[in-house]
């Protein structure tokens, strides 16, 4: 049973790089699982309880200088893994995909993925922000699911897996995303004289889901060409990235598909 246990293990992990534990927040898992506890506690209960009989925060400007710093982080973050061969094309049209790389292209991926990470964990500030300024209708499944777990995935993935094109290739597409995202909400908090502005949120929402279906498709090229991380962990990213494109796709039902169907029916009978 043991055996079978540490074969299960080496399977999905690989062998750990030292260095990598003495980056904050990688020693172990108790300090993101700390972090993401305070951020659940906050937002489901200690956040609504302070706020029940206070004004809701504008936050205004702490909204913009949030949004233009996600802005640049996520741009630099391209940028950073673009300097840096990761052939995430040439993968796809190689004959074997199998690519040698140093120990220290290892470890600049890594940094890569830790820079991903503290993103991730400052996303969470969504959430909070959400909660100060008693919008907390918006604090729904989905958007605690999404930010909770891409912390841990993130977190997961540089701890444990291979990184490989798949890890990479999700990246800039999220990167990318998310630049427009905020790009979005710093129009948004700009004031109500740029709401004009803000038609294309849907278009946000259609550019996620497109980002899950071409993570998903990559993945299974690569996975069918033999390349990238072990199979168990290419099947726990399928799934997780599926359930992503599921919840998202239900989300944009709801809020726009049915909007729409009614803005059609309307214009029938007029």
């Amino acid at each position: 049973m043991e055996n079978s246990l540490t074969n299960f293990v080496t399977l999905i992990y690989k062998s750990r790089d030292s260095r990598m534990d003495e980056w904050p927040l990688m020693s172990s898992p108790a300090p993101v699982s700390i972090i993401l506890s305070a951020y659940l506690a906050f937002v489901l209960f200690i956040g609504p309880l302070l706020m029940e009989n206070r004004k809701a925060f504008t936050l205004r400007r702490t909204l913009q200088v949030y949004n233009t710093v996600q802005i640049i982080f996520n741009a630099l973050m391209i940028i950073n893994l673009l300097c840096r061969k990761t052939y995430i094309i040439k993968n796809l049209f190689s004959s074997t995909c199998k690519v040698e790389r140093s120990a220290d292209e290892i470890l600049y991926l890594s940094e890569c993925a830790w820079h991903y990470m503290i993103n991730k964990m400052l996303d969470l500030f969504d959430t909070i922000f959400i909660v100060l300024r008693k919008k907390q209708s918006q604090v729904t499944f989905l958007h605690l699911y999404h930010h909770t777990v891409m912390v841990v995935v993130s977190w997961s993935l540089l701890k444990y897996a291979d990184l490989s094109e798949e890890f990479a290739f999700g990246y800039m597409l999220n990167n990318t995303i998310h630049i427009l995202m905020y790009f979005y909400y710093l129009v948004a908090a700009m004031g109500p004289q740029y709401q004009k502005y803000l038609w294309w949120k849907k278009y946000i929402t259609k550019m996620q889901l497109g980002q899950f279906a071409l993570v998903l498709l990559y993945m299974a090229i690569i996975a069918m060409k033999g390349c990238g991380a072990s199979l168990a962990m290419q099947m726990g990213l399928i799934l997780n990235v599926s359930i992503f494109l599921l919840l998202f796709a239900n989300f944009y039902r709801k809020t726009y598909a049915k909007k729409d169907d009614s803005t059609e029916k309307s214009k029938k009978l007029n």
